[in-house]
């Protein structure tokens, strides 16, 4: 049985060994989410409820503010990986076969807190470009359309619009390959071993480059589910990110091989 949380600390990347899965692999690790999931539910759905509540909050402030709205909810996207620290930590102690705490999981944010502050500076500017980057984009878009006389099909209607939301659909697609690619092991690891956020990050860099389509695969499942959360109101993310949240500990713990 390994140690919850080994103070060694990695001086290279080049020690760190990246296996190769098969396109399957995420609803193997999904399951073991889930599991994880079962184990502890209250404490799980608690964590998903305080997202889903932000998320709710999102909704309420859409009617008035749609650049808030759209900003946000694909922040949300991008933040992901960073407010699911908690579980993380959660599913290691289920792995060492300990009764999961939330209260465990919220001391444990200081075991490398230099890297996680580091890195969720690193995510706050790319979110923070993206806001602006949405605020520009759709303060362009509304001016030229009354979307309550015209309705939000006319916002494809022009050759101007269509080309705007072309690259607002690219750049966020780019922005959030870029996010999933740099955190997708980076953020469990540094929740469970003393590495700095370079070497994390390329770490999920080299998984990404290893394991292209099985991580595509992934990100497409955590993005339907996350879709699937926002679609019921958010109601369903209290379910779908806390199982999200433990299948990516047992993604990072099949993909890094930490000698």
């Amino acid at each position: 049985m390994t140690t919850l949380h080994a103070h060694h600390s990695h001086s290279s990347y080049s020690e760190i060994t990246i296996e190769h899965v098969s396109i399957s692999a995420p609803l193997r690790w999904l399951s073991a989410g889930f599991r994880d999931f079962k184990v502890a539910p209250a404490n799980s759905i608690l964590y998903g409820f305080v997202f889903a509540a932000i998320g709710m909050f999102i909704l309420l402030m859409s009617t008035q503010y749609p650049a808030f709205t759209v900003a946000a909810i694909s922040g949300f996207l991008l933040i992901g990986p960073f407010v699911a620290i908690g579980l993380y930590d959660m599913s290691a102690q289920i792995e060492n076969s300990k009764k999961p705490s939330l209260s465990h999981a919220s001391r444990h944010l200081h075991f490398n807190a230099i890297s996680l502050i580091s890195f969720a500076f690193i995510v706050s500017f790319i979110f923070a470009f993206w806001s602006r980057f949405t605020a520009v984009l759709t303060s362009v878009l509304f001016n030229n359309i009354d979307l309550a006389t015209e309705g939000w099909m006319s916002l494809f209607s022009s050759e101007s619009t269509s080309m705007l939301l072309t690259t607002f659909a690219l750049t966020g697609l780019g922005l959030a390959v870029l996010v999933f690619s740099i955190s997708v092991v980076a953020v469990p690891m540094m929740t469970h071993k003393k590495v700095d956020v370079i070497t994390a990050i390329i770490t999920s860099l080299r998984a990404m480059k290893s394991n292209f389509l099985p991580l595509l695969f992934w990100a497409a499942i955590i993005v339907g589910m996350i879709g699937v959360g926002i679609a019921t109101f958010y109601v369903g993310l209290i379910i779908t990110l806390p199982i999200i949240g433990h299948a990516s500990w047992h993604a990072y713990r099949e993909l890094v091989d930490l000698k």
